[in-house]
């Protein structure tokens, strides 16, 4: 992993740190999943055990309530460890807050269990997976945890995952997150750019929201929804007659 991506994803998880240290940034691009743990079936068979022993994990999680201390001994000669299991754990339980919530009591449960060194795929699928299902504190957990581990997640994923903040009311950390991402050199999606917007207009910070569309409109073209947050700007500034 290349120095730029340790540093930027220490800056979304320690703030204080970003102060005269944006220079610094370089890249956001993912490590090859070659340098990870193999992570190709043996076979279809292979696959499929997994696939249902997927499925009774997942029941003994929701059904019992101190699995984590009964689970090895259930199933002693089984490899809990393996990526694709985990992956498979997730499959099963993606869009879905409370499943996935299951999966990351297990990973987390992986990592203190065993010498569990978890691969950049794994890790974003997981992230992912968090923010499919809308779990954001989640997810902001997720990314401090996942420090010792160097995870840098993939760029698409840092624009849903600022999508999710501002949605959510953390608007403060999505701003952070998406002027970090510009700051790396990525230029976010329109859609991340109106989500940045919205949530400036959901707390009330209107001087935030043109300065940032005023960056913005350099370099984007405007949409639909671009154009319902500017007028509800004006709306809100008490500029009816231009709204």
């Amino acid at each position: 992993m290349s120095r730029g991506q340790s540093y930027f994803i220490t800056l979304i998880r320690n703030p204080s740190r970003q102060n005269n240290t944006t220079t610094q940034i370089r890249t956001l691009t993912l490590d090859s999943p070659s340098r990870g743990t193999s992570t190709e079936p043996d076979s279809d068979a292979h696959q499929g055990s997994y696939t249902e022993m997927a499925k009774t994990v997942s029941t003994i999680i929701r059904e019992r309530h101190r699995w984590q201390q009964t689970l090895v001994s259930d199933f002693p000669s089984f490899n809990f460890a393996d990526p694709l299991f985990f992956r498979q754990m997730l499959a099963l339980q993606n869009n879905n807050s409370n499943n996935v919530m299951f999966s990351l009591w297990f990973f987390r449960w992986l990592c203190s269990t065993f010498d569990y060194k978890p691969d950049p795929v794994s890790l974003n699928l997981l992230f992912g997976a968090l923010l499919d299902a809308k779990a954001v504190r989640a997810a902001k957990s997720f990314l401090d945890y996942s420090t010792g581990f160097n995870f840098s997640p993939e760029v698409t994923l840092l624009e849903r995952y600022v999508k999710c903040l501002c949605e959510d009311g953390f608007v403060e950390e999505g701003i952070r997150v998406y002027t970090l991402l510009k700051e790396s050199g990525t230029v976010p999606s329109v859609p991340t750019c109106n989500a940045v917007l919205l949530g400036c207009l959901k707390v009330k910070k209107l001087d935030l929201f043109w300065e940032l569309h005023k960056e913005m409109k350099e370099t984007e073209v405007v949409d639909l929804e671009r154009i319902h947050c500017l007028i509800q700007a004006l709306c809100d500034g008490g500029e009816v007659s231009e709204g």
